[in-house]
């Protein structure tokens, strides 16, 4: 085969050597993506240090810490970390990859998208009322407001003695 390139008039391929050093292009670069894709693993992963320690507290050490404000905060640090990963890995598979996941997320687009609008009506609503409470009604507590609006007569107040 001739490709019209000057470096490749000089030598004539074969279909086999091309389709053999396609394979072996092939293998490189999956050896490459394989290479790049698993960093070296430490010899002993944080994470069983973090059981190990874990693993070794009483009960009542353990209760501790988990009553511990630091504690807690990193911990759901991790578990946010934890979740992020596993929605991001796991989204293209439940979507791509099984039926019931396909349907699934078919089902609750089509919900959100029918909701949607009245939510929107309601937080509306919601904000509506609210201003007109602060900016007309304000002298008046917050049930007394909405007794009104719901068309209660206000319940009279008992003067103190």
């Amino acid at each position: 085969m001739n490709f019209g390139d000057p470096l490749l008039q000089q030598r004539t391929f074969s279909l086999p050597e091309l389709e053999k050093e396609q394979e072996v292009m092939q293998q490189k670069i999956a050896e490459m993506k394989r290479n790049y894709q698993q960093p070296s693993q430490p010899v002993t992963p944080v994470w069983d240090e973090i059981d190990q320690v874990t693993a070794s507290l009483t009960d009542k050490e353990f209760d501790y810490l988990q009553h511990n404000q630091e504690f807690q905060e990193s911990s759901a640090n991790i578990q946010q970390i934890l979740h992020r990963e596993y929605m991001r890995i796991m989204r293209p598979i439940v979507e791509n990859n099984t039926k019931d996941g396909k349907d699934a997320l078919d089902k609750h687009l089509t919900l959100l998208k029918r909701i949607q609008k009245t939510a929107k009506d309601e937080a509306n609503k919601k904000e509506a009322l609210m201003n007109e409470y602060i900016m007309q009604y304000s002298h008046l507590t917050w049930q007394e407001f909405i007794d009104m609006k719901n068309g209660k007569q206000p319940v009279p107040k008992t003067p103190k003695k």
